[in-house]
């Protein structure tokens, strides 16, 4: 177990002065069960705060009476903050190992002067509540409670230049103690949307947000930082950009993510596991001849298309196949990326 690391989750469907989504609360559990997973984040479970649209009872229809509120996430924080400071008090060592998982989902905006902002339940028009991550990040560097931050949001980021930003609900810190390292992922880019799973084919009780569906698979199946045999943010942050950008490709907005990844000083998510390949055929364009490179993170290997369609075993991650000593895949489908699955095999075509 992960004795040292902690989270707060909030999934919001219910917005009587806006309107209702499907996926939020679910999204939320989904992750929930990654991080208290014994194979998974290796939570305690009474170390994940859930912050949720209650699935029961009469519908809300005052938008002032609507709940969760900023005020519910800021309060589980706080309590949050005040264990680890007592640990970390008892036994100073404990902070390097210390982490926070700060995750939401459910409507976004992007502020006049913020990134990217989970909007709460009592927001309306000419009031949007809101809960301004960026500031949230800011505040966690300066005052470095945790040794790490991971903050997830899968929300819209449209721009609302008019609406004012959250403030953080605690106390400022004079200046930085230590240094503090973050990953801050956004399902969409700046006044992007984001968007739930609505194919037929999914069960409505089984969609979800893409963002956290990717997530939720990165976190478990992309490939292996070779420095650390385990996931990291750089490899989750490759795995999450492809399969959000294939998964949506149809939409009127292809979602892409941001997220990005120290590679210097990477977040660490699982521990050391072997990882399952499957066989890959690669097909080139008909009458393409030229070498090409298939990237896999920094690591790359080269291939000559005169031989033949390229058949190799790949574990589960993103790919990139791209010109030869570049980084160029226009000349191929879908700029030459695509997602390994766990197992079985499968064929690109370029």
């Amino acid at each position: 177990m992960n004795r040292d690391h902690y989270a707060v989750v909030a999934g919001i469907t219910r917005y009587p002065g806006v309107n209702d989504l499907q996926s939020p609360v679910m999204d939320a559990r989904m992750f929930r069960d990654w991080l208290v997973d014994p194979l998974g984040g290796q939570l305690p479970k009474e170390h994940v705060k859930t912050i949720t649209t209650k699935p029961t009872g009469t519908a809300v229809t005052d938008p002032y009476l609507a709940r969760p509120i900023k005020r519910q996430i800021d309060h589980a924080l706080e309590l949050i903050h005040t264990e680890v400071n007592q640990a970390v008090e008892e036994d100073p060592q404990r902070w390097e190992n210390t982490r926070l998982y700060l995750y939401v989902s459910g409507h976004g905006i992007m502020p006049g002067r913020g990134d990217a902002a989970l909007l709460l339940a009592d927001a309306r028009p000419g009031r949007y509540e809101n809960l301004e991550l960026r500031s949230y990040v800011d505040w966690y560097r300066n005052c470095a409670v945790f040794r790490e931050v991971v903050v997830f949001a899968d929300c819209c980021r449209t721009y609302f230049r008019l609406v004012e930003p959250s403030t953080v609900g605690f106390d400022v810190c004079s200046r930085p103690k230590e240094r503090v390292r973050t990953l801050v992922g956004y399902a969409a880019g700046p006044d992007d949307p984001a968007y739930e799973e609505r194919e037929l084919a999914i069960d409505p009780d089984k969609r979800r947000g893409y963002f956290t569906r990717a997530l939720v698979d990165g976190l478990r199946r992309a490939r292996n930082d070779p420095a650390f045999n385990a996931v990291t943010s750089v490899t989750l942050a490759e795995y999450v950009a492809v399969a959000v950008l294939e998964a949506t490709r149809g939409r009127p907005v292809p979602q892409q993510v941001e997220m990005p990844s120290d590679a210097g000083h990477p977040i660490v998510f699982s521990s050391a596991r072997g990882q399952e390949t499957g066989m890959v055929t690669i097909r080139f364009p008909s009458g393409w001849t030229a070498p090409v490179d298939l990237l896999q993170g920094t690591v790359r290997t080269t291939y000559d298309p005169t031989v033949g369609p390229w058949t190799l075993p790949l574990p589960p991650g993103a790919y990139a196949v791209v010109r030869c000593g570049t980084f160029d895949g226009a000349p191929f489908a879908d700029g030459g990326m695509f997602m390994a699955a766990i197992g079985g095999s499968c064929v690109i075509q370029l």
